[in-house]
């Protein structure tokens, strides 16, 4: 009798590896963490996980953040863009800010 073989977890929705994009968005200096928005709605579920903030769309990448205190919009654009340059695969990337940090993540 054969042994059920279990397949490895995969993290990737529509060509977009997730758990990746989430630690590469929250990795981000400008970044204080991801958010599921103010309802709750913005996640990925994958088997076993839920990861908040990201949510892979028909051409279109949308990250939900808490923005560092310390920085502007535009450094948090950049970053986050810049960040992810090479994993999301030609998408529209809608970067959504829900809420601001009071104090800054790091230096």
């Amino acid at each position: 009798m054969n042994e059920p073989v279990s397949e490895p977890v995969s993290g990737f929705v529509d060509g977009v590896d997730v758990p990746t994009v989430a630690r590469l968005v929250e990795g981000c200096r400008t970044v204080a963490s991801l958010t599921a928005g103010p309802l709750g709605l913005v996640a990925t579920h994958l088997p076993g996980q839920r990861i908040d903030g990201v949510r892979v769309g028909d051409g279109v990448l949308e990250l939900h953040v808490v923005a560092a205190g310390d920085i502007t919009m535009a450094e948090l654009d950049r970053e986050v863009r810049t960040a992810l340059a090479g994993h999301v695969h030609h998408r529209r990337v809608d970067l959504v800010v829900d809420d601001v940090a009071l104090t800054p993540r790091r230096s």
